[in-house]
């Protein structure tokens, strides 16, 4: 970038994200994956709120907890971005929202350099993700950015989304 060499590991980008690193790599392109300590089957209940059937599918956002959508939300704009359908969560998807629900940990840097790969292998049809967090990388190693186009961020929490989770929880009468 401006002929600034710019290299990235996993270990680089933790610093700049100010996450620990972690062995509990969640990468995941080809179905669902279990994790250190939560099945699939526990994944989905974590989400959903129900039992698993014997076959795991993959839910809705109408029919996943109110905090479980706002971080599918979240999720699908910054964490693993992806382009199509918004109305049911993938493999990838359950596995981030059920680790950050259940609290535990990720390589977060593996996830984003491995999401990232994808793009540049030409295993993904969307562009090259995360815009913010590469001008992060930029400003790190003093890429100079004078002369060029700004673009604002868009909201991925709006007020519909809000009022969605709000209608829910009115009709469940829970806060999950």
């Amino acid at each position: 970038v401006n002929d600034t060499k710019i290299t990235l590991s996993p270990l680089f980008l933790n610093a700049i994200l100010k996450t620990p690193p972690s062995p509990v790599s969640i990468f995941t392109k080809r179905g669902f994956k279990d994790v250190e300590g939560l099945s699939g089957k526990e994944q989905f209940t974590l989400i959903t709120g129900l039992e698993c059937a014997a076959d795991i599918t993959y839910p809705s956002t109408t029919t996943i907890i109110p905090l479980a959508h706002a971080l599918f939300k979240v999720s699908i704009e910054n964490v693993s971005p992806r382009m199509g359908t918004r109305s049911n969560l993938s493999a990838q998807d359950m596995v981030i929202i059920s680790m950050l629900l259940s609290g535990k940990q990720f390589d977060t840097a593996d996830l984003v350099l491995k999401t990232m790969m994808n793009v540049v292998d030409g295993k993904s049809s969307t562009g090259l993700p995360y815009g913010l967090l590469r001008t992060r990388v930029f400003e790190w190693f003093g890429v100079n950015f004078d002369g060029a186009e700004s673009i604002q961020a868009k909201e991925f929490l709006d007020l519909k989304c809000l009022a969605q989770s709000n209608l829910k929880l009115e009709k469940d009468g829970t806060l999950s």
